[in-house]
């Protein structure tokens, strides 16, 4: 095995607040290369194609997901948990979220404060019906990992449609 005597790299620990900063500019960077694929396909194809296409793309990646995901398919309570709490953690500065469970097979996640992705584009100068179409696109990557979970997931509000918090339905299908 070869040692490396020296890999620049320094011991250190990274604080909360470096977390944040850190997964905030990796989903900047998310939503600003979701904007170049999609206007180079709808360049090349026209949007309702590369709508498709990017909307597969999506569910593609989140059915990848659910084995990062505690809890059995069909259980709301330990995904819309997992959340809740793992985008208020990593966005604490910016959510204060709530979870709100109508039934035993249906809950709200409301997600107040703002969202990354949406931050993003409107720095890019988008508009508010270019941001609506691109978050409608992400959210297939949330389609996709609850109906992989047995679950179903809508969006009744969204940061993109200017609305001041998002909610997320999860319910069992």
């Amino acid at each position: 095995m070869r040692k490396i005597e020296n890999s620049g790299f320094d011991n250190k620990s990274y604080n909360g607040e470096y977390v944040m900063r850190a997964v905030d500019r990796a989903v900047h960077e998310r939503a600003r290369y979701l904007v170049c694929f999609y206007d180079t396909l709808v360049e090349e194809m026209g949007k309702e194609k590369a709508t498709e296409i990017c909307n597969r793309a999506l569910w593609s990646y989140g059915k990848l997901k659910p084995d990062l995901t505690d809890g059995h398919p069909g259980d709301v309570r330990p995904f819309a948990e997992a959340a809740t709490l793992g985008i208020e953690y990593y966005c604490q500065e910016h959510m204060h979220n709530t979870l709100e469970f109508l039934t035993e097979d249906k809950a709200i996640v409301h997600l107040q404060g703002r969202c990354a992705l949406v931050d993003a584009w409107r720095e890019l100068g988008l508009s508010t019906e270019k941001c609506k179409e691109l978050c409608e696109i992400a959210c297939h990557g949330d389609y996709a990992h609850m109906d992989t979970m047995g679950l179903k997931c809508t969006f009744s509000t969204t940061f993109a449609n200017g609305d001041d918090h998002c909610e997320v339905i999860i319910e069992k299908k």
